[in-house]
């Protein structure tokens, strides 16, 4: 049992928290990038991908891999639309937000970036439904089919 009074285990809890966290520095980033404070951005950024990538290898993956005979047997059912659903806006957000950054970091220039702030915008409320899908799974899984 994890530390949230569900039937999640201790690393799931600990992923939800680190999730909810990420989007308080997704939201950061933006003011930073609303007040001009591109570096504070671009670095706020950075934290937030890395930090997903390691929820995303350490916790995600494992527990997909693990559910996977359920999404097969069943894609239809509604956790299963949820997870796929959370999978794909999930990985392709991650993946642009990757890409960006290391754009960022990798480029000639900080200012080519500024090119992507629409993509950027778009992103973020992708971030944000993979976190709501995700959190829904969560509450649906370990709250009301599972609970402690």
């Amino acid at each position: 049992m994890g530390f949230l009074g569900t039937s999640a285990s201790a690393l799931t809890d600990t992923n939800l928290v680190l999730q909810l966290s990420i989007i308080v520095i997704l939201i950061a980033a933006r003011g930073y990038a609303r007040r001009g404070r591109l570096r504070s951005h671009g670095l706020a950024m950075t934290s937030a991908v890395l930090l997903n990538a390691v929820a995303i290898a350490v916790v995600m993956v494992p527990s997909l891999l693990l559910g996977a005979k359920a999404l097969v047997m069943d894609p239809a059912m509604p956790l299963s639309v949820l997870s796929i659903t959370h999978t794909i806006v999930g990985g392709v957000s991650e993946a642009v937000g990757a890409w960006i950054v290391l754009s960022w970091r990798m480029g000639p220039s900080y200012d080519k970036c500024v090119l992507k702030s629409r993509v950027m915008s778009k992103l973020l409320i992708a971030w944000l439904a993979a976190a709501v899908t995700g959190v829904s799974f969560y509450l649906a899984y370990y709250v009301a089919l599972h609970p402690a």
